[in-house]
């Protein structure tokens, strides 16, 4: 709830006016929506990652829905972990960086076996992962960004 005088003295606004359009009243940057543009395409990645590997399960080995089901499961948690610190990202918060980092470099951890695949398509998948990791964490440790990002 914002109080009276917050459209007079914009310091005075209550911590909550701050929206997902706004960082501190003020417009965010470019760098901190690539950021979260990146990540948002990430967690979409990894929830078509999820279905996939259960479907492709159902419809081969059974013994191996156990597995599948386990990595479907991590999948949706990093999915769901990730989406979260967009969210924080958008507000402005500083604490939701550092999951947004571990988890571009957690992606090159994946991208870079993938694209020294003999497979085409997996070499092609491997190159995207490995480039929207890269922007993405160049992007979320821009200055711009770090001089939006505040503790609360």
């Amino acid at each position: 709830m914002d109080h009276p005088a917050s459209d007079a003295r914009p310091e005075l606004a209550s911590p909550r006016s701050t929206t997902l359009a706004t960082v501190s009243g003020h417009q965010r940057p470019l760098a901190l929506r690539l950021a979260a543009g990146i990540a948002t395409g990430q967690a979409a990645g990894l929830a078509i990652f999820a279905a996939a590997t259960i479907v492709e399960a159902a419809r081969g080995d059974r013994a191996s829905l156990g597995s599948a089901g386990l990595l479907a499961l991590l999948a949706v948690a990093w999915c769901v972990g990730l989406g979260a610190a967009v969210v924080g990202l958008l507000r402005g918060r500083r604490r939701a960086r550092a999951p947004v980092v571990v988890s571009e470099i957690l992606l090159l951890s994946i991208g870079i076996p993938l694209a020294q695949s003999a497979q085409t398509g997996q070499k092609w998948l491997g190159a995207f992962v490995i480039a929207s990791a890269v922007v993405g964490l160049a992007a979320c440790m821009a200055r711009s960004v770090t001089g939006t990002l505040t503790e609360t």
